[in-house]
């Protein structure tokens, strides 16, 4: 029996050496789209999209020529805004009656973890590749932002949503599918270049009125090593 398992250790030692395992960071943006939908409202409630930003460390193991497995760990700000008047004392003593024209954005923070399978589909063309997998995420903080549109008005901050109670749902898991490339800088250097689409199985909220979806677009950049 002993040996069995002295033979399997030194299987897996062996297919882990000659795996040639590879490590790296990566970062990038997302354009996520909302949709807010509230019931017996006659139309749904959509936020405008806005931009948000990823960072990850990643690793991956080839499991033959085609194929190699990789999973990310990381964390991701979704973000959506709109533009909203708001109307401060100083307006009323000018006149202005239609309030100063600000920026109004919500930014959502998850921690993620990512296992994908990525895919070499023409042997031609070994760079090229497309990426499948699922995403779980954990939405740990949010808060709002406003950006004035007029020069002379200054900048607000706005408390933290509380996204730790009740309303929201705390988990989340998402269908992860994209294509990319790599680019190769030397023989264990290499960057990825990749565009992904999440598709969320879940709400972001957990209202029984109150339906919200969000669809993010990334487009990453890493940076990997072989080891």
């Amino acid at each position: 029996m002993k040996k069995h398992i002295l033979l399997l250790a030194f299987a897996g030692c062996t297919f882990a050496l000659s795996a040639q395992i590879s490590v790296g960071l990566s970062g990038g943006a997302n354009y996520t789209s909302w949709k807010w939908e509230v019931d017996n409202l006659p139309t749904g409630a959509f936020d405008q999209p806005a931009f948000g930003w990823r960072a990850a460390l990643l690793a991956e193991i080839p499991l033959n020529k085609q194929l190699k497995l990789r999973t990310e760990l990381g964390t991701q700000v979704y973000a959506n805004g709109e533009k909203k008047s708001f109307i401060f004392p100083d307006d009323f003593l000018n006149g202005d009656f239609d309030g100063s024209q600000y920026h109004y954005r919500e930014n959502y923070q998850f921690w993620e973890f990512s296992v994908l399978a990525e895919v070499l589909p023409f042997r031609k063309m070994s760079w090229f590749y497309v990426v499948a997998g699922a995403t779980g995420g954990r939405l740990t903080k949010g808060w709002p932002s406003f950006k004035a549109l007029e020069p002379d008005k200054e900048q607000l901050s706005g408390t933290p949503i509380d996204v730790k109670n009740d309303n929201w749902h705390h988990n989340s898991l998402a269908a992860d599918l994209g294509l990319g490339g790599n680019i190769p800088l030397s023989k264990s250097i290499k960057l990825k270049l990749e565009s992904r689409f999440l598709y969320f199985f879940n709400e972001l909220d957990d209202l029984d009125n109150v339906h919200s979806r969000i669809s993010p677009v990334m487009l990453n950049l890493a940076c990997v090593y072989t080891l």
